[in-house]
């Protein structure tokens, strides 16, 4: 049987019960003591909750903005079509008018 390991060396809490911290050299204890070392502070964490809305009036209304970004640029196009060209179709077109405007 191997006999028992014993913790590294290091700064570890007074086994006698001060409120310091001792230095143990792996093999015993020694007389070098030091204050125990503050926490470290960690700033509180903020978080937000944003409320969720799974009713399917917010789902249909979801789904229907989506739906309009492709429909927006389609009649974009159409209407921008219709306002450029109309008059020169028109013109062209017409048997009674000519290109003077």
């Amino acid at each position: 049987m191997s006999a028992p390991q014993a913790p590294p060396a290091g700064w570890y809490d007074d086994p006698t019960g001060s409120n310091r911290q001792r230095w143990f050299d792996g093999i015993r204890w020694t007389d070098h003591y030091q204050s125990v070392p503050n926490a470290p502070v960690v700033p509180p964490q903020i978080i937000i909750q944003v409320p969720v809305d799974n009713s399917r009036k917010a789902r249909d209304k979801a789904i229907y903005t989506r739906q309009q970004k492709g429909h927006s640029l389609v009649l974009f196009l159409l209407i921008d079509f219709i306002t450029l060209y109309t008059r020169t179709i028109y013109y062209t077109l017409s048997p009674n008018h000519y290109w003077h405007v």
